[in-house]
C-alpha cells in the first residue's frame, strides 16, 4: 500500500526548498544533512536527532513561528538515526548530505509522517513498513491464547508476504537505492516475524516444538545496523524470556550478561544492549562504587568507548548524591516564573524531594496522589516536586495542581536537572535542609511510612 500524501500543497513547497539546499548550500555535504518541514501540534519548540540510541551524539533543531523548521544535523554515517519528537520518537534513514523534508501531526505521529527529498522513498518505505508491523503485532497478540505454533507460523508467512508485495511496490526505483539499505530493510522485514514469535514464545514456553526456536539464529548474523530499533525489542524479549526473574539482582545480571555475549554476534548491537542494561542496573540500584563487581563485568563487556564512559559518569554523579552528602544548588522557576535557588528554598526542617514528568500524565496523576497521602500523614514533612521538562513552563504551569499543601517548581535548565534529577519518578530524597538523609528510595515501598516516621523523628 503506498502512504497518503498529507499537507500536499507545503510538501510541494519544500521539495522546492530541498531542491534550492541542494543547489546552493554545498557547504553541508559531507558529514551534514539538511532537515526542513513543519509539525503540526508541536509540544517542544524543538526535536533532537541522535545517531545513537541514547542520544549521546545528537543534535538539536528548533520549531519557528509557524511550526516550521530548518536545521542541520551530524550525518557520519549512512543508516538508521533516532529522531525524538516529543513525546514520541521514530527512526529515519539518512546519508551524508541529504536534504530531507517532512510533516508530522504530534497528534497522530507515525500515521501523519510523510517525507520528500533525497532518502524520501526509504523513509516512506520504513514508516510504512512500522505500521505494517504494528498491525500484524496488534492482531496476531490478540489471538495468541487461541493459536498453535504451527497457525502463528502460518500468519506470520502470510505477514511476510505482504510486507513483500510492498517493498516490490516501489520498484524501479528501489533498485536505485544503495545495498545497505537494501540489506537493512531484508534484515529489518525477517525481523519482524522473529519479533512475534519470541513474543509468543514467552507466552508458551511448555509448549513449543523443538524446531520452533529456529528464527533465533537471526542473532549470529552480522545486524548490518544496530539501530535497528526491532532488533534491540526482540533481544529484550529473547533475554526476558531466558533470564529467570527468581534469581538474586547479582545473579540476574551476571546471567544476562552472559547471554548477550554469547547469543549476540554484532558486537554493536550487543554493546546498545549492555549499555541499556547497564544504565538500568546503575538507575535501578543506586550504584555509586565503580568497584562494584556487576558494574565492572558490564565495563569489560562494552567495547564503546563512549557508553563506557558514560556509565562511569553515572555511577560517579551517584556517588555525589549519597547519605551525607549536599544536595547541589540549582536554579529552579516557582509557579510565576521567578527563579529561586533550591537551597534558599531549604530553609525548614524534614524535606522529601520529588520529581515529576508531565508528559507521562498518568504517573504524574499517581504520584501527585501518593504524595498527598504523605503529606496528609505527615504534615510537618514539607514536601517538594519539581518538573524535569526545562523550557516547558507555560504547559506545567496548567497542569500543576491548585494544592497549597506541596510546592511545585520546574528546573530553569537541562545543567541544573543533569545533576540531581533522578532516574525513576517514584524515587525521592529525605532532606534534613539541604544534607542528604536518604537518597533515591521508592515512595511506593510497603515500609515506606516506616522509614518515614523513623526521619520524622530526627532532630
Amino acid at each position: 500500500m503506498k502512504r497518503k500524501i498529507t499537507y500536499l500543497g507545503f510538501t510541494l513547497l519544500l521539495i522546492f526548498v530541498i531542491v534550492f539546499f541542494n543547489c546552493k548550500h554545498n557547504k553541508f555535504a559531507g558529514e551534514k544533512s539538511v532537515l526542513v518541514g513543519k509539525i503540526v501540534n508541536p509540544k517542544k519548540d524543538y526535536f533532537v536527532v541522535s545517531q545513537d540510541p541514547f542520544n549521546l551524539e545528537s543534535d538539536t533543531i528548533f520549531v519557528s513561528s509557524g511550526n516550521k523548521f530548518k536545521g542541520s544535523v551530524q550525518t557520519p554515517f549512512e543508516g538508521l538515526y533516532f529522531v525524538y519528537i516529543f513525546p514520541e520518537f521514530q527512526v529515519f534513514y539518512l546519508k551524508p548530505g541529504d536534504s530531507i523534508a517532512f510533516v508530522l501531526n504530534t497528534n497522530e505521529f507515525d500515521e501523519s509522517l510523510s517525507f520528500s527529498g533525497t532518502s524520501a522513498m526509504e523513509n516512506n518505505i520504513l514508516v510504512n513498513l512500522f505500521l505494517l508491523n504494528e498491525k500484524e503485532s496488534l492482531d496476531l497478540h490478540q489471538k495468541f491464547s487461541q493459536m498453535t505454533p504451527e497457525e502463528l507460523l502460518k500468519k506470520t508467512d502470510s505477514f511476510y508476504r505482504i510486507k513483500t508485495e510492498f517493498i516490490q511496490s516501489f520498484n524501479p526505483e528501489l533498485q536505485q537505492t544503495s545495498t545497505r539499505f537494501k540489506k537493512i530493510l531484508d534484515f529489518y522485514k525477517r525481523l519482524a516475524k522473529c519479533r512475534i514469535l519470541e513474543s509468543y514464545a514467552g507466552k508458551h514456553k511448555n509448549d513449543l516444538p523443538k524446531d520452533y526456536f529456529a528464527y533465533r539464529k537471526i542473532l549470529q548474523e552480522k545486524a548490518i545496523d544496530p539501530n535497528i530499533l526491532d532488533l534491540l525489542y526482540f533481544i529484550k524479549n529473547f533475554v526476558d524470556n531466558n533470564v529467570s526473574d527468581s534469581l538474586s539482582v547479582k545473579e540476574r545480571q551476571k546471567t544476562l550478561i552472559e547471554l548477550i555475549n554469547k547469543e549476540v554476534a554484532d558486537q554493536a548491537v550487543r554493546d546498545n544492549m549492555l549499555m541499556l542494561y547497564c544504565k538500568n542496573y546503575i538507575k535501578d540500584f543506586f550504584i555509586y562504587n565503580a568497584d562494584d563487581e556487576i558494574f565492572k563485568k558490564y565495563q569489560s563487556s562494552i567495547q564503546n568507548s563512549k557508553y563506557n564512559r558514560y556509565c562511569r559518569d553515572l555511577v560517579n554523579k551517584n556517588n555525589a548524591l549519597v547519605q551525607g552528602k549536599t544536595i547541589p544548588d540549582v536554579i529552579l522557576l516557582d509557579i510565576n516564573g521567578k527563579p529561586v535557588g533550591l537551597k534558599q528554598i531549604l530553609n525548614k526542617s524534614h524535606y522529601l524531594l520529588s520529581f515529576s514528568d508531565f508528559y507521562y500524565r498518568k504517573n504524574y496523576r499517581s504520584n501527585y496522589d501518593k504524595l498527598r497521602k504523605i503529606k496528609e500523614k505527615f504534615p510537618d514533612l514539607q514536601i517538594i516536586v519539581i518538573n524535569k521538562n526545562t523550557g516547558d513552563f507555560n504547559e506545567w504551569k496548567i497542569q500543576v495542581p491548585k494544592d497549597t499543601l506541596l510546592q511545585f517548581y520546574q528546573f530553569k535548565d537541562n545543567k541544573g536537572m543533569k545533576k540531581i534529577f533522578p532516574y525513576n519518578l517514584s524515587k525521592v530524597y529525605l532532606l534534613k535542609k539541604d544534607s542528604i538523609k536518604q537518597s533515591m528510595i521508592n515512595m511506593y515501598h510497603p515500609d515506606f511510612n516506616g522509614i518515614l516516621e523513623d526521619f520524622m523523628k530526627r532532630p
